[in-house]
């Protein structure tokens, strides 16, 4: 869970503080979470049988 932690704050700092060195806007707290949840949703349902 290390590799995914650190991925993930990595993206909130490049899409919240270098949005126009990578192109992006920023997004709001109902867009992280539902980012959040399907990400979860999907890391759970990928490693069960």
């Amino acid at each position: 869970m290390g590799i995914v932690g650190f991925t993930f704050v990595l993206q909130i700092i490049i899409i919240q503080f270098l949005g126009k060195f990578t192109s992006t806007v920023r997004l709001d707290w109902k867009l992280w979470l539902a980012s959040l949840g399907i990400g979860l949703f999907r890391l759970v349902f990928c490693f069960t049988p």
